[in-house]
C-alpha cells in the first residue's frame, strides 16, 4: 500500500522517497502495537514490555491487553528509541538482552528526568542478591524472578500504579495551586506551602503552554540548584518534579474543561500537552475519566 520514488542526478547522488501509510506500516516479527485511535478513545493506560524473547514478550503482552495498551520492545535499546515516541505508565524489562541490557536500561531510564518517573518491573533469571541491590540502587521499583506467576506480576503492577495514583491524589488535596482553588470556586483552605513549592505552582503556571519546560530550566530560573530541587520537590508533594509539572497541567485542564464550548484538543494544548493522545491516556489516569466524558458531567 505504499510507494517507492526516486530522483537522481548523475555526479550528483540520488534520493529515495518511501512514503508508508501509518495503518499499515509492518511490524518487527513478535512485536505488539495498538491503535491510536484505539488511545483516545478508551484512554486505557500503557505499558512497555522489555523482552527479547518473543514468545515471552507475547505472552506478557497478551496477558495485560484487556486492561492496558501494550508496546513491545526487545532489548534496551529499541526501547529507548520507542520511549522517545510515547510514555508508558509502567515498564517491565528483562536483565539479561542484545545489544543494551536491563542494567543500563533501567539506569538511563532513571537519569533522564522526563523518564525517571515510570515505575519499572525487571524481570530475571539471576538470582545473585547483588544483582537485585544493584537494580534497586539504579531505582527499579520491583524485582521477579523468572520462571513467575503472571498472577503474581499482576498484582505488583496494579499496586505500583496504585501507589502512584495514591501519591497524586495527596498531592491534589494537600497542594491544590491557590489560582485552581479560587477558580473552581471553593475557599482557599490549602495546608501552608512552603516557599519553594509555590514558586515552583506559580513557574508553572506561568509557563503552562510550554510543551518543552524543563525541570533543569525551571530549577535555575528558581535559583535552586536542580538535585535539591528534585528532592524537595519529592519531600514536599511524594512526586518526582515531571510528576508534579503533569499534575498542575491535568489540574489545570480539568477546571477548563468545564467550559463545554471550548474544544479538548485546544485545551490539551493550552497546558502544555503536544500529543492529545497522551493527554487523554493522561487525565484518565489521573482523575478516572476521559476528558470528554467530564466535560460532559463535571461542568
Amino acid at each position: 500500500g505504499g510507494e517507492v520514488s526516486v530522483q537522481s542526478k548523475p555526479h550528483e547522488g540520488s534520493v529515495f522517497t518511501i512514503n508508508i501509510p501509518v495503518e499499515l506500516a509492518p511490524t518487527s516479527s513478535g512485536e505488539t502495537t495498538h491503535d491510536e485511535a484505539e488511545q483516545r478513545n478508551t484512554g486505557k493506560p500503557v505499558m512497555m514490555v522489555v523482552e527479547d524473547h518473543a514468545d515471552l514478550n507475547d505472552f506478557v503482552c497478551k496477558a495485560f491487553e484487556d486492561e492496558f495498551l501494550c508496546i513491545a520492545a526487545f532489548d534496551g535499546m529499541q526501547a529507548m528509541e520507542k520511549l522517545a515516541e510515547q510514555v508508558p505508565d509502567i515498564i517491565i524489562t528483562d536483565l539479561m538482552m542484545p545489544n543494551m541490557d536491563g542494567n543500563t536500561f533501567v539506569s538511563g531510564l532513571k537519569a533522564d528526568e522526563d523518564l525517571a518517573h515510570i515505575p519499572v518491573i525487571v524481570l530475571s533469571a539471576k538470582s545473585q542478591t547483588d544483582s537485585r541491590v544493584d537494580l534497586y540502587n539504579l531505582g527499579a521499583d520491583n524485582y521477579v524472578m523468572k520462571p513467575f506467576d503472571i498472577t503474581e506480576l499482576s498484582a505488583i503492577v496494579d499496586n505500583l500504579l496504585r501507589q502512584r495514583q495514591q501519591l497524586k491524589d495527596k498531592f491534589r488535596q494537600v497542594y491544590l495551586p491557590t489560582e485552581l482553588a479560587i477558580s473552581e470556586g471553593r475557599e482557599n483552605t490549602q495546608t501552608p506551602v512552603s516557599p519553594l513549592l509555590q514558586n515552583a505552582i506559580d513557574y508553572v503556571m506561568r509557563n503552562l503552554d510550554d510543551s518543552g519546560l524543563s525541570v533543569k530550566q525551571m530549577a535555575e530560573d528558581l535559583g535552586v540548584g536542580r538535585n535539591r530541587f528534585q528532592k524537595e520537590i519529592k519531600d514536599l508533594t511524594d512526586l518526582t518534579p515531571v510528576e508534579f509539572v503533569r499534575s498542575i497541567r491535568l489540574n489545570e485542564a480539568k477546571i477548563r474543561l468545564k467550559n463545554p464550548a471550548v474544544n479538548v484538543s485546544e485545551i490539551a494544548y493550552a497546558v502544555g500537552f503536544n500529543n492529545l493522545s497522551y493527554f487523554t491516556r493522561s487525565f484518565k489516569s489521573e482523575f478516572g475519566v476521559l476528558p470528554s466524558e467530564w466535560q460532559g458531567v463535571g461542568g
